[in-house]
This record gives C-alpha cells, sequence and structure tokens, in this order.
C-alpha cells in the first residue's frame, strides 16, 4: 500500500466527513497521480459521492497530481474555459480543502502549494494566472484556436483541399464519408504549402482525439451555418441533410466506437 488512500477502510471513514458546500455542485476531473494514485482518488470521489469524470467541456474543478498528468487534456480543458472559471487543484490543496479549508482564500497558500509542482507549473505555461480562478477570455491555448478574428482565418481547410463537398452539387455519401476517413486517419503534411501551420497544428494527429474533434466541429459549424440561412429561406437544404447524416456516420463508426479514446462531448442535438 503506497498511500493511505489505497485502503478502502481508510477511504470510507475519511468520505464519512461533510462534503464543503462550494465543492458541491462541481464537475470533478482528474488527471496525474503522486501522493495519491489516481485510482483510488477516483475511488474516494465515488465512495463520497462526487464521482469524478473524464475532462470535457463541462469540468469545472481539475485536480492534478504530480506525474502523468494529461497535457493534451488540460491544454483543450483551458480553451473550453476561455472567458470563465476554472479551479485548479493540486492534490494536497484538494484535501486540504476537504478537510482543513480552503487554500484558495489566501494566494501566498495557494502559491505554496503550488511552488514546484509540475502540473501547475505546465498550466500556467499556457498563459493562466493560476492560483487566478479566471481562465484567459482569449482562446489562445497553443495548438487550439489561436485566431485573433474569424477574417484572419484560412478560408481553405483539409477538407476542402480533399474535395468534400455537400449540397446539390456535392459528392455522394459514399464520396464523402470516404473522404473523411481519410481525413481522419491521414497526415496532412502534404498541406504545409497551403495552410499555416498553426492552423494545421488544430486539426492534430492522425486517429487522435483531436483530429476527430475538429473534423466533427468543422462540420456541425457548417450545419448549424446552412439551417440558419434554410431558416431565412436562402440556405441549401440538402446540404444541411448531408452534414447531419455525416455527422452522424462519423459518430457512429467512431465516436461511439471507442467511447474513451475520445476526450470531447458531442455536439447536442446532433446524435
Amino acid at each position: 500500500m503506497n498511500s493511505v488512500f489505497d485502503s478502502k477502510r481508510i477511504r470510507k471513514w475519511l468520505s464519512g466527513n461533510t462534503w464543503p458546500i462550494p465543492l458541491s455542485s462541481a464537475h470533478i476531473s482528474i488527471t496525474g497521480e503522486n501522493p495519491i494514485n489516481e485510482k483510488s482518488l477516483y475511488s474516494f470521489l465515488k465512495e463520497y459521492g462526487k464521482p469524478a469524470q473524464p475532462i470535457s467541456q463541462n469540468t469545472d474543478l481539475l485536480i492534478v497530481g504530480r506525474k502523468g498528468f494529461d497535457e493534451e487534456g488540460i491544454k483543450k480543458l483551458i480553451w473550453w474555459r476561455a472567458g470563465k472559471t476554472l479551479k485548479i487543484y493540486t492534490q494536497e490543496m484538494f484535501l486540504a480543502h476537504i478537510f482543513v479549508k480552503n487554500p484558495f482564500q489566501k494566494k501566498t497558500v495557494a502559491n505554496a502549494f503550488g511552488n514546484g509542482h509540475p502540473a501547475i507549473k505546465y498550466v500556467i505555461s499556457l498563459g493562466v494566472e493560476w492560483p487566478s480562478l479566471d481562465v484567459l477570455r482569449k482562446r489562445v491555448a497553443p495548438g487550439y484556436s489561436s485566431w485573433s478574428s474569424a477574417k484572419d482565418r484560412p478560408t481553405i481547410s483539409p477538407l476542402k483541399l480533399m474535395k468534400y463537398k455537400v449540397g446539390n452539387n456535392g459528392k455522394s455519401s459514399t464520396e464523402r464519408q470516404d473522404i473523411l476517413k481519410k481525413a481522419y486517419a491521414e497526415s496532412l503534411e502534404k498541406y504545409r504549402d497551403k495552410l499555416p501551420d498553426s492552423y494545421l497544428e488544430e486539426w492534430g494527429k492522425p486517429k487522435s482525439s483531436d483530429r476527430l474533434e475538429k473534423i466533427v466541429n468543422f462540420l456541425s459549424s457548417f450545419y448549424h451555418k446552412n439551417l440558419a440561412k434554410m431558416n431565412n429561406g436562402k440556405g441549401n437544404a440538402e446540404a444541411v441533410k448531408n452534414y447531419a447524416d455525416d455527422l452522424k456516420w462519423l459518430k457512429k463508426n467512431y465516436f461511439d466506437r471507442s467511447p474513451r479514446k475520445f476526450r470531447f462531448s458531442w455536439p447536442e442535438g446532433l446524435d
């Protein structure tokens, strides 16, 4: 037993304490371990009646360990929470809040907990003014939406370069979905002479959670834009249907088959 938290009996005894009110409505996620084993901390929170969830757009409280933390997951979470609040606790800080008092009440105390902590160092490197709970107002986490405005964003995408096209004059469903397979699985290196490096980085690595999320968000964005136009009598009904069909196909063939692999929430209303 490496930690007292590895003991189910001790965890059960500790979980008999009253949960602090400020934490009672939080959406909690965990990444990394040390001093406490990540699995043991998951078990403790479950026994406490507050089971932790995978990092997602709903996460507003993140507990980080000193080793094995998910850098990509943290980076994405900071991007998602831009302009909102996010409590990032070290494991030690979180336990202090439950059993003693809130360490964020005094900045000097929070800084003492975070001093030299590898995960907190990483968080600060992303531009978060930790221990402030406010995340950057602009989405500037490296590798994600670094464009200052829509007009600066490239006018073409990897999907367009792959000849993906919807609507009355578009590709058949088989052709579109073959292109989506390639977009998910293949390297985009061949497009570096046509697209900025920073934009290509947003698409992530082949067969990764980032890659599928980017494709899904890209299609979802155009689906909603075309739907809004259609509701105003200007849109293309066939294009809306094609985007919806392709999103359903992606969900069935990728997202639903490997739910643990993909670290994002499927867009609402596009099930």
